[in-house]
């Protein structure tokens, strides 16, 4: 009788497509749908912030033009995470800089594995990018 929710589930709950939550009511379900929508946003604020902390000496260093890569399952997954992440780098960023984020994926094998965003750092790393 347990319950156990995961990221798919919460994300099927936010496009109004849940099945696991379809024993709850539907107040209760438009209320959770909300509680989550609002922590994602809210997530998303946080790790714009986050991800422009990681940059900022490099702009009080003078770079005028930051790229950033991002492994984010959340960015992948959740709607309109990346999009008000990428909007908090942009309102945070200094007028004349410009930095650019861009969510980097999994690379798909024919086989249905992946090589995931660290293994791809590390072959570039290795390979001397």
């Amino acid at each position: 009788g347990d319950l156990v929710i995961n990221n798919r589930a919460l994300c099927d709950l936010i496009a109004s497509e849940s099945s696991l939550f379809a024993s709850f009511s539907p107040e209760a379900q438009s209320v959770l749908r909300e509680l989550v929508i609002a922590l994602v946003e809210r997530g998303a604020l946080l790790a714009g912030l986050m991800t422009y902390l990681s940059v900022v000496d490099q702009l009080k260093a003078g770079a005028r033009h930051t790229v950033i890569a991002l492994d984010s399952s959340m960015g992948r997954y959740f709607p309109r995470y990346f999009e008000i992440m990428k909007g908090e780098i942009d309102r945070l960023a200094p007028a004349g800089n410009s930095i650019e984020t861009t969510l980097v994926h999994p690379i798909q094998l024919p086989n249905g594995e992946d090589i995931s965003v660290p293994l791809q750092g590390a072959a570039l790393a290795l390979a001397g990018w």
